[in-house]
């Protein structure tokens, strides 16, 4: 059947986001309390270049657009000094400026940290306003008791070290808010490397929140896998799953619901048909690739010598392909396979789902070994050479194969259900590695 006439596949993402281009989030804590080392962590900035006052201090006015993640706006101040009324006082003026409901979207505040070092808490000296701002409706506000190796490292470090404290750090939290912690946006918080699944913790809890759920508990490990009253596509869900770099599980949920948008297409034959190939695995690539959004300096991952390396990986999917493994190094040009028109073939079918699939396996076994841009486009080239010897490909793709000559037959879809958005899906959550210890 032709489809003349038919706009060429754009971008699912940027159409999603529509004026929430970025994720606003206000830091707040005296000075040393570890707001920049949170920040630098979760978002993999570098907050030394943010602006200040002419007073050396971070002025809550000032926005911090950082280069190397665009996606991000920063707004950090000192506050919740003891006694310090003015300062409070700012803090409550930007958040209800930036919360009025008359306020567009890219001037929209999305979150607030509220960072309190644990041994200032210990000592009762945590500042006024903490609960007013807590008391905010419609606004994500996390307390983060920062500086947990602190109190650990005062019994020496050990995991029974580490238990203590941290059953110590819950009854703190229970008796400065008079509540179980489970039922405070709080969490306790490290930035150094043996206290990562602390650092998913603040992640996960300040994703419940953003996504409509009232509950956020304290709690030592655990993954977000959490359904709240938004979807993630939303755009202040997408724009802050895209923003932050400290939970793959979250950059494998924001892919997917950008995914579910046009994955379905290939089944039913909608969006993709009559349409190069080339074109549309084009779009699908820069969407899943932006959505990780990782520090790549040199834009590798978006490069054309990326994408033609992803294609030859797919390469065998298609019915001329030679079962020979390819050289990861020789090829120039994309496969033979991207520049055929989708037709809704069994073919097309194959290789569109494996490009989305091992497009995101590889990306996840970047993201947990790249350390810097400088070292993506080595990772990068490692991982997809990992993907194909270590038989992960061949998984994926017989996977593949089988599903689509079993489908095909009832056309790829049922009433009600997408066969091959959902088996795409599923073999995402199947072959990426989940986390250890994170979020």
């Amino acid at each position: 059947m032709s489809y003349p006439g038919r706009r060429p596949l754009t971008s699912m993402l940027k159409q999603s986001l529509a004026d929430h281009s970025k994720f606003r989030i206000l830091v707040v804590g005296k000075k040393g309390s570890g707001k920049s080392s949170l920040i630098n962590t979760i978002f993999k900035v570098d907050t030394s270049f943010a602006p200040q006052g002419s007073s050396g201090k971070r002025n809550i006015n000032l926005e911090f657009h950082p280069e190397d993640n665009r996606y991000l706006i920063v707004h950090e101040c000192s506050g919740f000094e003891p006694g310090d009324a003015e300062g409070l006082q700012s803090i409550r003026d930007f958040i209800l400026y930036r919360t009025d409901p008359s306020r567009s979207g890219p001037e929209r505040l999305h979150a607030v940290w509220i960072c309190v070092p644990i041994p200032d808490a210990i000592n009762g000296s945590i500042g006024d306003g903490i609960r007013e701002i807590l008391a905010l409706r419609g606004l994500p506000v996390v307390v983060a008791f920062t500086k947990f190796d602190l109190v650990v490292s005062t019994e020496g470090y050990s995991e029974s070290a580490r238990a203590s404290a941290y059953a110590q750090c819950e009854e703190l939290s229970r008796s400065l808010f008079r509540k179980e912690p489970r039922d405070v946006p709080a969490e306790i918080v490290s930035v150094y490397p043996q206290y990562l699944d602390l650092i998913g913790n603040l992640v996960v809890t300040t994703d419940r929140l953003i996504m409509g759920s009232r509950v956020a508990s304290t709690s030592p490990a655990r993954r977000s896998n959490v359904q709240g009253a938004k979807p993630r596509i939303a755009p202040a869900p997408l724009v802050w799953s895209v923003a932050l770099r400290a939970s793959q599980d979250i950059s494998i949920q924001a892919s997917i619901e950008v995914g579910r948008r046009y994955w379905r297409g290939l089944g039913s034959n909608l969006d993709f048909a009559d349409q190069q190939l080339k074109n549309c695995v084009n779009i699908i690539h820069l969407d899943i690739v932006d959505i990780w959004n990782m520090h790549d300096k040199a834009r590798y991952l978006t490069s054309n010598r990326f994408k033609e390396k992803i294609s030859h990986v797919v390469k065998d999917l298609a019915e001329s392909a030679s079962a020979v493994p390819l050289g990861l190094e020789s090829g120039d040009r994309y496969a033979e396979w991207v520049y055929d028109v989708y037709r809704g073939s069994q073919e097309n079918v194959r290789c569109v789902m494996g490009y989305i699939v091992d497009l995101t396996v590889i990306l996840d076994d970047i993201y947990r070994t790249a350390t810097d841009s400088v070292s993506i486009a080595n990772n990068a080239k490692s991982a997809v050479e990992k993907h194909i010897t270590s038989g992960r490909r061949d998984w994926i793709h017989g996977d593949i194969r089988s599903f689509v000559t079993e489908t095909s037959g009832i056309r790829f879809a049922v009433p009600q259900k997408d066969l091959v958005l959902e088996r795409t899906i599923d073999l995402i959550r199947q072959y990426c590695v989940p986390p250890s210890g994170n979020s």
